[in-house]
């Protein structure tokens, strides 16, 4: 059985190798995504893919996560949900998805969204149960006495073994279908393991460890804070193009992470045209670029995470539109 607590050692800068890369600057076309020099670990976040039980479309998503993969180079691949997009064949949905994770030999997490588990085959737990027994794959059901399935952390060490960054993953689906508020029981579990960190690596409870969080859904005040944003044209990156669709159940999530001090970055995805990037609180509140294959969906790609050696985080978009097979990488911000 695996141990809910991971230590992950950052990988050795391999950007040199690759000559054929050049820098990526916002609006540019590029072969892949070259690693700064401050960089000590990569994450890519892919969302939304609602796989079909159709052979074309399930090859045209896996071209997409293949190129995302081969582009960024991650340490760690977060896959924040909705993978499903057949209900009562969910089961052969999840193998084919588990098995070209698997394919790329990385470190890899998952975290629930509304529609996985809305099928006769396979539930949360039956799902849960799948995700854990892969090689690759670090989800874990997580805490018994905790809402919901892959209540995670992850921490990212330096060449000394020191923790600089840890990597929430928190259920926000329902209990099988559906969006669910984040519950006390979720709230009181990120904040033992927020102190826990710091009591580990400082010696003191106050002293917390830079960490981000990734969920499907996103938090109420997204709403808020890009209305803020965008009357004080304080917008960091992307654009709204369909309304936010939180659970309309309020907690305390936001309020929790600001007192705490430690997370800085909150990732989600659910809304498959949103890409934008916000702050409230102090707080960057970021979508994810989403993979799903529709005719409707104005582009698709994916988000780098940047894990920095003092443990602070730079993101990057990596997008295409629908009717092109070009990358756009953005500049970190």
């Amino acid at each position: 059985m695996k141990k809910t607590f991971y230590k992950t050692v950052s990988r050795t800068l391999i950007a040199a190798l690759f000559s054929s890369i050049v820098f990526s600057f916002a609006g540019c076309t590029q072969k892949a995504v070259v690693k700064a020099d401050d960089t000590a670990y990569v994450i890519l976040m892919m969302t939304d893919l609602h796989l079909e039980d159709d052979e074309g479309y399930q090859k045209r998503a896996f071209r997409t996560m293949d190129e995302l993969v081969d582009l960024s180079k991650p340490d760690l691949i977060i896959v924040t949900g909705d993978v499903n997009d057949v209900f009562d064949r969910n089961d052969k949905i999840f193998k084919a998805f588990g098995e070209k994770m698997e394919s790329y030999k990385i470190p890899w997490t998952f975290t629930f969204g509304n529609h996985d588990a809305q099928g006769s085959a396979w539930s949360k737990k039956d799902i849960a149960d799948y995700l854990e027994s892969l090689s690759y794959c670090k989800f874990e059901k997580g805490p018994e006495d905790v809402y919901g399935y892959g209540n995670n952390f992850f921490n990212v060490t330096d060449e000394n073994g020191k923790i600089i960054q840890t990597i929430f993953t928190i259920d926000t689906s329902g209990p099988e279908t559906g969006t669910h508020f984040v519950e006390r029981s979720q709230i009181d579990w990120y904040t033992s393991a927020v102190r826990n960190i710091a009591v580990e690596v400082n010696g003191d409870p106050s002293k917390v460890v830079p960490s981000v969080m990734f969920s499907h859904i996103p938090m109420r005040e997204y709403k808020e804070a890009y209305d803020e944003a965008e009357k004080n044209k304080e917008i960091v990156y992307g654009k709204r193009r369909e309304k936010e669709c939180p659970d309309d159940t309020e907690d305390e999530l936001l309020e929790t992470i600001v007192s705490l001090g430690s997370t800085k970055a909150y990732y989600c995805g659910h809304e498959h045209k949103n890409n934008y990037v916000v702050y409230k609180d102090g707080i960057r509140l970021s979508y994810g670029e989403t993979c799903r294959h529709k005719w409707y969906i104005p582009s698709r790609g994916g988000l780098i995470v940047n894990v920095k050696k003092d443990g602070s985080i730079t993101q990057q978009n990596v997008r295409r539109s629908s009717a092109s097979r070009i990358y756009k990488i953005s500049k970190e911000y």
